[in-house]
């Protein structure tokens, strides 16, 4: 329990929680079959996010946030649509 509770404690402290609740969603989902729903889930409120942002407003630590987020869910979802390895029976 000690892990949910440190997990839902971090979120409680988050700079942007506009998208990045979606995207520690993403980031903590272990079930493959549900993480690229949780993936688009965060894009989807990073998309929002971004069009919200106004252009020049000092917005770029959460601007280099968005982008390191978006560097994370590609690595996600390329590593959820590998098939997993054949095991192979000797």
């Amino acid at each position: 329990m000690r892990t949910h509770r440190s997990a839902a404690s971090s979120q409680e402290h988050l700079l942007f929680p506009e998208w990045q609740r979606a995207y520690h969603a993403a980031v903590l989902e272990t079930d493959r079959h549900k993480l690229l729903e949780r993936v688009r889930a965060a894009e989807d409120a990073i998309s929002k996010r971004l069009l919200a942002l106004p252009e020049n407003s000092g917005t770029l630590v959460e601007r280099q946030a968005i982008f390191d987020a978006m560097g994370t869910l590609r690595f996600l979802t390329l590593d959820a649509e590998k098939k997993p390895p054949h095991s192979s029976a000797h």
